[in-house]
């Protein structure tokens, strides 16, 4: 899968649609109450809600299902019992990605990015100790 803006093609935005429709069940299903933080009408929300996260992917970058699907992983991570606002949720999409001034001191790590599968936590403490952390 891998998303576009929309502009005015309709296959465009049904396919939009049906990324955005994908990514919110995810996502309720992670947080089954949601609804409870809902004030007024839930499906006007819902679909205001889709509107919002699908712009937010478009200013983020987020292009692909692997990207949806990282942040959904973030979201089951985070506990949390409300859903975040789309800007927080595309942001929690984005890979994590060294900054180019500390890539030379970790190896094994190609383009500088950490994949969510393939997490080593030696690597990451390794990191953290670079960064001050």
């Amino acid at each position: 899968m891998k998303i576009v803006h929309s502009g005015n093609n309709d296959g465009k935005s049904k396919q939009l649609g049906l990324i955005g429709n994908y990514t919110f069940l995810r996502m309720t299903t992670i947080i089954p109450a949601w609804k409870h933080a809902v004030d007024g009408d839930a499906n006007r929300w819902a679909v205001r809600y889709k509107k919002e996260l699908l712009e937010a992917f478009y200013e983020e970058g987020i292009d692909s299902e692997e990207d949806i699907n990282r942040g959904l992983s973030e979201l089951r991570k985070s506990g949390s019992a409300f859903m975040p606002n789309p800007g927080k949720f595309a942001a929690m999409c984005k890979p994590f990605v060294i900054p180019a001034m500390y890539r030379r001191h970790v190896k094994q790590i190609p383009n500088g990015t950490v994949s969510s599968k393939k997490n080593n936590q030696k690597q990451i403490r390794a990191i953290l100790e670079l960064l001050g952390g």
